[in-house]
């Protein structure tokens, strides 16, 4: 007979997959307070990549674009990940599986953003306009954008990196295993 309440390393994984949606709710906040200051000091400081009015809006246009799709990711992300949680504890397999697809490369991508995050940046084909251009773009970055953002990368990769190991429990495998066998599914083959 199946237990009552899931196993200590399913509730763990679903209360930090909770915390990780509310990581990406934080990001998406975070997010809309820098693109706002940022687009304020783009079309200055394209100005001399792009001479022609028509040529900076359109550069501005797309990296608007660009920054409100991130946006709109971390908002879907925060509903996607506090889906997964809630299922958790229902026992449902998939979305351990989907847990597993998404947090892997998330994982992936977070050692790699650490590993390019000192890298140089590049704004156009000419270097010194490159430089003047993330210049322009540092100075119009608060102070704490740089260490809070960090803060919550590191946080969500700490977060995913433990429903990964908290999931592939024996504990947890016997709790997805049983919901499955419950619910009428053929049971694996050993």
């Amino acid at each position: 007979m199946r237990p009552i309440l899931p196993p200590r390393a399913v509730t763990i994984a679903a209360g930090v997959q909770y915390a990780t949606a509310g990581l990406a709710l934080a990001g998406a906040v975070l997010s809309i307070l820098i693109a706002q200051k940022l687009a304020a000091v783009l079309p200055g400081a394209l100005a001399e990549e792009f001479p022609t009015e028509a040529q900076r809006e359109t550069a501005v246009f797309t990296t608007r674009a660009a920054s409100y799709g991130v946006i709109g990711l971390w908002l879907l992300c925060s509903l996607v990940f506090a889906s997964f949680a809630r299922f958790y504890r229902r026992g449902s397999r998939w979305a351990r599986n989907w847990t597993w697809a998404v947090a892997g490369p998330l994982v992936l991508c977070g050692v790699c953003g650490f590993a390019s995050a000192g890298s140089p940046k590049s704004y156009g084909e000419n270097p010194a306009t490159s430089e003047r251009i993330e210049q322009a773009l540092d100075a119009a970055t608060p102070s704490w954008w740089s260490g809070t953002n960090a803060m919550v990368q590191a946080l969500t990769f700490a977060s995913y990196l433990a429903i990964i190991v908290l999931l592939a429990t024996p504990a947890a495998n016997a709790w997805f295993r049983e919901a499955r066998v419950a619910s009428g599914e053929p049971a694996p083959v050993a």
